[in-house]
């Protein structure tokens, strides 16, 4: 069950969080914040969606269910950036997690029962690509 609760969005997700954390060490708090930013614009909702409407066989009515799940998702995380001028970038990693997970939970919940098998194909790549530990994590939520 706890592999199920994994989506099809966690690559999104996950490129967030690999992206702040390989370079959280080396760079300011206002880099990770214009990073978050640039990962979470419009244009890669629109690449996230595309990309899992091919990947996964998306029919049209999932698409469009997916769409407005991918778009709170930006804004809410858009808000958190905004709201939190101040915050550590481990709160914000903690908070972008949290959403996420929310997130994952939704859209897979309007996934057939193939689709969920080809998330865990997608979840094996991504561990293959040295991915693994963030996607453990998710496991163990």
């Amino acid at each position: 069950m706890s592999v199920i609760r994994t989506c099809a969005a966690i690559a999104l997700i996950v490129g967030t969080v690999n992206c702040v954390s390989a370079q959280q060490a080396s760079s300011p708090a206002g880099d990770v914040r214009t990073r978050l930013q640039h990962i979470h614009s419009p244009h890669s909702i629109d690449d996230e969606l595309d990309r899992l409407t091919m990947t996964l066989q998306l029919s049209q009515q999932q698409r469009s269910a997916v769409k407005v799940l991918l778009q709170q998702h930006h804004d809410t995380i858009q808000a958190l950036i905004d709201g939190n001028a101040n915050a550590s970038d481990e709160f914000l990693q903690a908070r972008i997690h949290s959403i996420s997970d929310t997130t994952h939970r939704q859209i897979n919940a309007l996934l057939t029962k193939q689709q969920l098998v080809l998330v865990q194909q997608m979840q094996a790549r991504m561990r293959e690509e040295g991915r693994s530990s963030y996607i453990d994590s998710l496991h163990n939520r």
